[in-house]
């Protein structure tokens, strides 16, 4: 899924051995990772905090798709947006960004921000 046209991730020379992916936001750093991915998930990181931050709803995509084992009704698919719930019950919850989309338990890294 997309994030808003204000997130840019580019390959930049940092003064790194090898090329970085430099994620911003309205232009301003917010940091480098070695894969795409990983920038990725750094722009993911700051939406997720704007929206807590805000109190706005966060909704997001699952970067894999989830089947609960047991429960036919509890499927999340990589291809759609979930209204994620914030994992407010779960130790460090905040440095996690631990949500719950549909009843799964996901952190930083098993799901991208959406609009």
């Amino acid at each position: 899924m997309k994030l808003d046209a204000r997130y840019t991730i580019s390959r930049e020379c940092t003064g790194k051995p090898r090329p970085q992916y430099v994620a911003r936001f309205a232009g301003e750093r917010l940091g480098e990772a070695a894969t795409r991915n990983e920038a990725r998930t750094l722009a993911t990181n700051h939406r997720f905090d704007q929206c807590v931050a805000l109190g706005f709803d966060l909704r997001a995509t699952p970067a894999l798709s989830y089947h609960l084992a047991g429960a036919e009704s509890v499927k999340v698919s990589a291809r759609r947006n979930y209204l994620a719930d914030l994992a407010t019950n779960q130790p460090d919850w905040q440095a996690r960004r631990a949500v719950f989309i549909s009843g799964i338990l996901l952190t930083s890294g098993e799901y991208f921000v959406c609009r």
